[in-house]
């Protein structure tokens, strides 16, 4: 992740900078690259329905990762977000 947008629905699931998307509505995204897994994202968000993303903090990733570990969507905590962050 390279930015959050502040009062967006990734904001208030708690998504932040560095966090690495491993899938997007069931789609792993863990072997494409930056402009593939962006828009992969925004075909979610258009379609109307929920946009579902699997995340892990980067400090977590690299060392796994390196372990050849494999994520499984399985053991992946499901957050609900609002469309929109709540007003005040």
């Amino acid at each position: 992740i390279r930015s959050v947008e502040s009062n967006s629905p990734a904001a208030a699931a708690g998504l932040r900078i560095l966090d690495v998307v491993l899938a997007v509505n069931n789609q792993n995204v863990t072997s494409s690259d930056y402009r593939t897994t962006t828009q992969a994202i925004k075909n979610a968000r258009d379609s109307g329905d929920f946009v579902d993303l699997l995340v892990i903090e980067r400090r977590f990733y690299v060392p796994f990762k390196n372990k050849g570990v494999i994520f499984d969507p399985a053991y992946a905590r499901t957050i609900q977000t609002p469309i929109a962050m709540p007003r005040e």
